[in-house]
């Protein structure tokens, strides 16, 4: 009667561990998909950012061709010299944002994929824990099932 009773409850206690283990995988499964928008992401801000750059570079080129057309007296060449070391020292210190805001969301994201993989790794550490739960409990339950096989042979020899 203890036995068949601690059989229930083995039997139970493997059943909400199945659980746990199905809600672990969905849990898996959804860190799974964040990863991949997360990186989805991370490809469309690349693409943007070098489209943008592009953009204003030309922009800026064309504004540029604009001017040393308009201007045709020595004064206005010596002030587009000027305008053009002015552009040039613009153009670094926009390479140099753009660089920074690259790098800095670039690492913000390997911040998130680490976190990710920490969530994974842990999730993964609680289902070992899990299985290795079951396995004693099968093997408990296998070592108890012995005993009572060999009390009950004994009864049967002593009677």
């Amino acid at each position: 009667m203890k036995t068949r009773k601690k059989e229930l409850e083995l039997l139970e206690r493997q059943i909400e561990l199945s659980r746990e283990r199905s809600k672990n995988d969905e849990k898996r499964e959804e860190l799974h998909q964040q990863e991949l928008a997360l990186r989805e992401q991370a490809a469309q801000l690349r693409e943007q950012q070098a489209n943008t750059h592009a953009q204003q570079q030309q922009q800026m080129e064309e504004k540029q061709r604009t001017q040393l057309k308009e201007q045709e007296q020595h004064q206005q060449q010596q002030e587009l010299i000027h305008q053009m070391d002015a552009f040039k020292k613009q153009t670094e210190e926009l390479h140099l944002q753009q660089h920074q805001q690259k790098e800095q969301q670039e690492q913000e994201l390997a911040e998130k994929l680490k976190a990710l993989q920490l969530q994974q790794q842990e999730q993964q550490r609680k289902e070992e824990q899990l299985i290795q739960q079951q396995q004693q409990q099968q093997e408990a339950l296998q070592h108890e099932r012995q005993l009572l096989a060999q009390q009950h042979q004994q009864q049967v020899e002593w009677q």
